[in-house]
């Protein structure tokens, strides 16, 4: 099959992360794969993609998408007059540009909008790129984007599928939107970081820098992810602690500043570290003592957690309204706090870190999760979907 995968950016964050995989992947099975980059000035992880992918940026910006003024219709009065003005501003767009886009990108069996964000998934649902088929990706579940804007279940029913990353909340949104029916499918991400190389003396050298570390990785932006409750929370365990802890932080985004701040205001300098963006991560997994997770709003599946499963290392994650807490199976792979408490986390973090039988039941336990996220078992799946999305009836 011939795959376009559309995302808005290829920069720092786990959704790019988990795209680059997959492209890859399909491309080392036969697949002809193009990517298309929406936002060019994200392009970090760009140079991570196979040689063999062919690659286009272009600027499609979230506002060239009616749905995402549907709230306006919320407004007193002008808010309705407002939606349709902007819809008719957005399609007269979408005309003039699509000979153009055409022109550039090539027609592909199925064009998927790999990041679920407003501008994607605009961009191959009004078919600015010819494809046969329109998949879009959902990185949680449906009910968590409804919440987020009701211009997203508009957008979804322009597609021939959707991939979800769990069910959580399904009925409810189905019992809202009755007339719904595009297909949909739970595809868990695949676990890929134990194909990357690991040295053992950088492994080494993170130990004996940081001692018995706590992990975060993830993108800087709030309150997507949230280091503030995991600072506030080392903070008052250090407290109490005669070999104090410390917090490696790996990521980027537009909190850094903001960030940086808040550390050296809570006068944790000495303790949190602010690594910036590795390409690979591998050796900060593997020298950690454990991960902690944390976010202020409603996950994906948190693909950092089945990473650090994978290192057997055990996991603190915020209980958010989906994602962790599927993973961690109610907290049989790992611990679960409540959101933004740093009492709470503290307390967890404490109880880890003081029972060696707790720590070492959740680092046994966790190649048993690992297994479900298994790299072929979840590309055998996507193969599959894809086939009976492009060759079934629908």
């Amino acid at each position: 099959m011939k795959l376009a995968f559309v995302f808005d950016g290829l920069g720092c964050g786990g959704i790019e992360r988990v795209g680059i995989d997959y492209c890859n992947a399909l491309c080392n099975a036969g697949h002809e794969i193009v990517v298309v980059n929406l936002s060019p000035q994200k392009n970090e992880f760009v140079h991570q993609l196979d040689s063999r992918i062919q690659y286009h940026a272009l600027s499609f910006s979230k506002l060239c998408s009616p749905e995402c003024y549907v709230s306006l219709t919320r407004r007193p009065v002008w808010g309705k007059f407002a939606y349709p003005l902007f819809s008719t501003l957005c399609g007269a767009i979408d005309v003039a540009i699509k000979p153009l886009v055409r022109y550039t990108i090539p027609a592909v069996d199925i064009a998927i909008a790999f990041s679920g964000h407003f501008n994607d998934l605009t961009f191959v649902s009004k078919g600015l790129i010819r494809s046969s088929k329109r998949v879009a990706w959902l990185h949680g579940t449906i009910s968590s984007y409804a919440i987020i804007s009701e211009g997203f279940p508009l957008l979804y029913q322009r597609f021939n599928a959707l991939v979800c990353l769990g069910v959580e909340g399904d009925e409810e949104f189905q019992a809202v939107h009755t007339r719904f029916k595009v297909k949909k499918k739970v595809i868990y991400n695949p676990i890929t970081i134990g194909e990357r190389e690991i040295q053992p003396d950088i492994v080494s050298n993170l130990k004996a820098k940081f001692g018995q570390f706590a992990l975060m990785v993830m993108r800087l932006s709030y309150p997507e992810k949230d280091p503030y409750t995991p600072i506030r929370a080392l903070k008052i365990l250090n407290a109490n602690l005669k070999q104090k802890r410390h917090l490696v932080i790996v990521g980027d985004g537009p909190e850094k500043q903001k960030l940086i701040d808040f550390i050296y205001k809570e006068h944790m300098d000495n303790y949190v570290h602010l690594v910036g963006q590795i390409d690979n991560p591998a050796p900060y997994f593997a020298a950690c003592d454990f991960l902690i997770h944390a976010s202020a709003a409603a996950e994906g599946l948190g693909n950092v957690i089945l990473e650090a499963l994978y290192f057997s290392k055990p996991v603190i994650a915020t209980d958010v309204r989906s994602g962790p807490r599927e993973i961690l199976g109610n907290s049989r792979y790992g611990i679960l706090c409540k959101v933004q408490n740093p009492e709470d986390m503290a307390n967890s973090i404490e109880e880890l870190i003081t029972s060696p039988e707790l720590y070492s039941t959740y680092a046994k336990r966790a190649p048993e999760r690992v297994a479900d996220f298994e790299p072929s078992l979840i590309y055998s799946q996507l193969i599959g979907y894809l086939n009976e999305v492009m060759h079934g009836a629908h």
